[in-house]
């Protein structure tokens, strides 16, 4: 079993509960992930991460503790804690944030994201 800790920190240090943010994340790590997705890397600096994302998996790298080195995940367990991250976020009452970011990132980009789990 994978020790967590870290991307469920990166989700709640850069990601945090904006709705808009989780959506362009899942998206853009789910189209790497994808072979019909047709990105084959994504990298994103935030407030406290910086993150790198392709094929192999993400590597995770805090810009304030040097002590956390580089901590490496595959792309399915980087998904698997943003779908828990998504699910709390459904149980704390943000499900209608999420529809509208969704429409919203809908609108921007002329297609829905892909969002590797349902989002009934």
């Amino acid at each position: 079993m994978m020790d967590d800790s870290m991307a469920a920190l990166w989700v709640y240090d850069d990601v945090q509960s904006v709705p808009e943010s989780l959506v362009r994340v899942v998206d853009a790590i789910a189209r790497v992930s994808s072979a019909t997705g047709g990105e084959t890397e994504m990298e994103r600096t935030g407030n406290a991460w910086h993150i790198a994302v392709n094929r192999k998996g993400a590597s995770l790298e805090n810009h304030y503790n040097p002590e956390i080195g580089i901590r490496c995940y595959t792309n399915d367990e980087i998904l698997e804690v943003i779908h828990q991250y998504w699910n709390c976020m459904i149980e704390v009452g943000r499900k209608k944030s999420l529809d509208k970011a969704i429409l919203k990132f809908s609108r921007k980009h002329h297609r829905m994201p892909e969002i590797p789990w349902s989002i009934e």
